[in-house]
């Protein structure tokens, strides 16, 4: 299937959209670079892990405290059994 992209000027809008998401792109992996800054300044300053401190951040983004207290107690749950099971082993 061949890709019609129509006359000079739906190009140029193409090329302009393409150009504009390359800059995007390009944002996006700075503000990475600069989270990952953020999160090893954490680290290195209160010891502690990024992948808590990035867990704790979107928790309270997404006011979703409760899901991951429950998906916390569910893992308890099942280290809970598997000491249980390995005891009986």
């Amino acid at each position: 299937m061949a890709i019609n992209l129509g006359g000079d000027n739906e190009k140029k809008k193409f090329a302009t959209n393409c150009a504009s998401i390359i800059q995007a792109l390009k944002e996006v992996e700075t503000l990475k670079e600069d989270i990952k800054a953020y999160l090893t300044s954490i680290k290195d300053e209160f010891g502690l892990k990024p992948a808590l401190v990035r867990k704790a951040i979107k928790a309270h983004m997404n006011q979703n405290l409760n899901e991951v207290q429950e998906e916390t107690r569910d893992v308890e749950t099942i280290v809970d059994v598997l000491g249980k099971a390995s005891n009986k082993l």
